[in-house]
């Protein structure tokens, strides 16, 4: 793709999760006649029998990270979100896990109430687990929000104010698929890119769930309101005989599986 597309789907390859990409692009382009460009972004070059079973379904174009950074090795595909948001040729992107199945053309969720507000930003599913308090997470969050503001999750204050409730839930947003308007947000992304450039730079990694909560972290920090899903991964059945994982649920409906 050479010029701007209004709107699109991006991926990272991590290379764990070939074929159920390749089953998932099949579903959306073949079932639910889905025709939105995709961005497949990778670090190891794949081989051309496996790229030529994506290039097959039309539209599809693969992105090299390390056109875009010198030290790629040090990324996880978590961080990686930001370079991809950042040089994405998609104004409106819907970046997702390449171990997700959607189960219904994600095209939808453009027109999802909690985006098409002021927002222009939705993160789907998060995770409100058990407690266990985390120095490193408290360093790296800290790195990017040095303080509260009266929006931040009730869940994370601690990282502030030292105080623990007995009742104390950890709050983690997962990420799975995000949805973006790059023109609205392009100052947030932007910043956290050159951020985590800078945390590289200077060899301080982080566990990779840590740089999926960047996005909403920066976002407080610009004082841009997003959107976080309200369901928490969650099980339902399946129609077929296969149990996985639902990760959001939206309108009643099934969104994606992983």
């Amino acid at each position: 793709m050479s010029e701007f597309v209004f709107r699109g789907l991006s991926t990272f390859l991590t290379g764990n999760y070939n074929e159920i990409l390749i089953s998932n692009l099949e579903n959306l382009r073949n079932k639910f006649q889905c025709q939105l460009p995709v961005e497949i972004w990778y670090r190891t070059e794949p081989e051309e029998s496996f790229k030529e079973q994506f290039l097959q379904l039309e539209n599809i174009s693969f992105m090299n990270v390390n056109n875009f950074i010198s030290d790629a090795e040090k990324w996880n595909g978590e961080s990686l979100k930001a370079l991809m948001m950042f040089y994405s040729e998609f104004q409106e992107v819907i970046i997702f896990n390449d171990n997700v199945l959607f189960h219904l053309d994600p095209f939808y969720l453009t027109k999802h109430e909690n985006y098409v507000n002021e927002t222009n930003m939705v993160l789907f599913s998060y995770e409100n687990k058990s407690f266990e308090i985390n120095e490193k997470y408290i360093e790296f969050a800290k790195k990017i929000v040095d303080n509260a503001s009266d929006s931040f999750p009730v869940m994370q204050e601690y990282i502030f104010s030292n105080v623990l409730d007995e009742k104390q839930k950890e709050y983690f947003v997962d990420n799975n698929v995000m949805l973006v308007n790059r023109t609205s947000h392009i100052s947030t992304i932007s910043k956290l890119l050159k951020h985590y450039q800078e945390m590289y730079n200077n060899d301080e990694i982080y566990e990779s769930m840590f740089y999926s909560q960047g996005f909403w972290l920066m976002s407080q920090k610009m004082e841009k309101r997003i959107n976080i899903s309200e369901l928490p991964n969650i099980m339902l059945p399946r129609k077929d005989k296969i149990q996985e994982k639902v990760l959001s649920g939206f309108h009643l409906d099934k969104l994606c599986y992983t």
